[in-house]
């Protein structure tokens, strides 16, 4: 740590809260758009959206407005999805979702080549992952989503959108509906 922000000849009494969160130069409204817009550009994907909230509680923590992880809803035809794999999307895929398609974050897009391996042994490693969906490559939608840097998009989406908020967006717009969350 630099010394030379340290206080040292002034006492200082009281809770002191360190903020852990990193923080992010904040994105213009047309860098939301076009990340965004790039995204949605991806062959097989139909819609990107995320929640936004503050939480009610956050262990003793200031409770900060921030950003979930994005999710992309894919087109179950452009990925040959039958009905009972939309369903398991459904069921297992992006929390807070609606039930209205194979919602997926960036871990639904890839599975295990070899779900035998132990952590230790490289289970969980890069190379151990398949980036595909029923033989359909996911990784144009990985590269994607690396331009989605949630913390720099606070500002437009909490302004846009508002607190509490699980948003939608398609080529059309958005589509914004109060989010319960604990």
């Amino acid at each position: 740590m630099a010394t030379e922000f340290l206080i040292e000849d002034r006492s200082i009494e009281g809770d002191i809260i360190r903020r852990t969160r990193s923080t992010y130069t904040q994105a213009s409204p047309a860098e939301f758009l076009a990340a965004i817009d790039s995204i949605l550009a991806v062959p097989g994907v139909s819609a990107v959206g995320w929640n936004q909230y503050t939480p009610y509680f956050n262990d003793g923590e200031p409770c900060e407005f921030g950003i979930g992880s994005v999710a992309v809803r894919l087109d179950p035809e452009f990925f040959n999805l039958s009905d009972e794999d939309v369903e398991e999307f459904e069921d297992d895929e992006a929390w807070g979702f609606p039930d209205d398609g194979a919602w997926a974050t960036d871990y639904g897009l890839f599975s295990y080549i070899d779900k035998n391996l132990s952590y230790s042994s490289g289970l969980y490693d890069d190379a151990n992952r398949r980036f595909e969906i029923n033989g359909v490559s996911t990784l144009p939608i990985k590269e994607a989503l690396k331009v989605w840097n949630a913390g720099a998009f606070e500002s437009v989406a909490l302004e846009n959108f508002g607190d509490h908020a699980l948003v939608v967006a398609t080529k059309d717009g958005f589509d914004v509906e109060f989010f319960e969350h604990e």
